[in-house]
């Protein structure tokens, strides 16, 4: 677990009364002491000082390689203006936007302490006894509460992240909860991206290689699409355990992030019906169907649909109902409610879900006021 101790700088007054340069710096002139943090397929992250205002910030630039590509210019600048946009304690506030001759263009925001939601369900599946501890039942809950509230707003102002999952929620040193990596963010009033592959098939844009660690969101209420569902579904057996991934199989980090070749936006795992379909009309309830997913990973440390590889996992989305979680995590003692408020948010037919993020929000709440604070 991380320490907060470790990452967080105190405040001195050396830091805090000192007079303006008689130039200011501008641009990454401003910066200094940089650390790398992280590295995707296409932006890394780091840490600078910054010299103006005293504090450390994290600053993200498209790596060198993409830095000329029309489409990731795009979907960086979105991410930053959308991160910049959505001002709400659960979304990280963005400080600047530039363009560098040398690095290219970056944006800077807040540095925060703390890790991925996916490290802490890690230790939980091996019962860390510390993690099992700071993680009972009532705080994880919690958890998914502040993602549903960052997601409600950003739907009011018209923005669906389209790429909810564990790695993208983070989960500070100090109770913060926040949803980050909004880079393939669909924005109300603009269709999807669609682009002609290699072979002359239209496919939409795929994620950023998974830039997880790297930020940010934007947003009017979108009207409710209904999405047509093939009337095949059905409920395999309610088997008592799900499909078991080995570590060293390769198919495993492609379920986890799709990569350049890939024909849908969004995380496997986690995508709902719709995405994986191809829809390009996908609205809130998408979200409302990946959250339900994460919601159901928190609660049993087990994806709901994973598969051998992309294809079963995408037939499991599509066509099969997994066991409740109560019925695979018996020692948390999971309440019947929690059970059918995941079944609701993982529904087949969005019709089905939960048709506002607001509503979900409401019988979370309800659920998370039986729980004791410890479990």
């Amino acid at each position: 677990m991380t320490n907060a101790n470790q990452t967080i700088q105190g405040i001195i007054l050396s830091g805090t009364d000192r007079d303006l340069p008689v130039e200011l710096p501008h641009g990454m002139d401003r910066y200094t002491n940089f650390v790398d943090m992280a590295q995707g397929s296409n932006a890394k992250l780091r840490s600078a000082w910054d010299t103006i205002m005293g504090r450390t910030i994290a600053m993200k630039t498209l790596l060198a390689s993409v830095a000329l590509d029309g489409r990731q210019r795009r979907r960086f600048l979105r991410e930053a203006r959308v991160t910049a946009q959505l001002q709400h304690p659960n979304t990280v506030p963005v400080y600047e936007i530039g363009n560098d001759p040398v690095e290219g263009i970056y944006f800077t925001m807040k540095r925060i302490s703390g890790e991925n939601l996916l490290e802490v369900i890690k230790r939980l599946s091996i019962k860390d006894p510390d993690t099992e501890f700071a993680f009972p039942l009532r705080r994880l809950i919690d958890i998914a509460i502040n993602v549903a509230q960052a997601l409600a707003y950003s739907h009011v102002r018209g923005v669906i992240h389209r790429d909810i999952k564990p790695e993208n929620i983070w989960v500070g040193n100090f109770g913060e909860v926040i949803v980050l990596d909004w880079g393939v963010a669909k924005v109300w009033g603009y269709p999807d991206e669609i682009e002609k592959t290699e072979e002359g098939n239209a496919a939409v844009e795929t994620p950023n290689g998974g830039d997880a660690s790297l930020q940010t969101s934007a947003i009017e209420k979108m009207s409710n699409h209904s999405i047509p569902v093939s009337s095949s579904e059905m409920n395999l057996p309610q088997e008592p355990l799900l499909p078991v991934q080995k570590e060293d199989d390769p198919s495993v980090d492609q379920l986890r992030t799709l990569t350049n070749n890939g024909q849908r936006l969004g995380t496997p795992l986690y995508m709902s019906p719709e995405q994986v379909r191809g829809n390009h009309y996908v609205d809130d309830r998408s979200d409302i169907f990946s959250l339900g997913v994460v919601l159901y990973e928190i609660l049993t440390q087990k994806e709901p649909f994973r598969g051998r590889n992309i294809d079963e996992t995408f037939e499991f989305i599509t066509t099969w109902n997994p066991p409740k979680p109560s019925m695979q995590a018996l020692f948390r003692n999971i309440p019947p409610e929690l059970d059918n408020i995941v079944s609701k948010a993982i529904a087949k037919k969005a019709d089905d879900r939960y048709q506002s993020m607001l509503d979900l929000i409401a019988d979370l709440e309800a659920v998370i006021d039986l729980l004791p604070a410890k479990k």
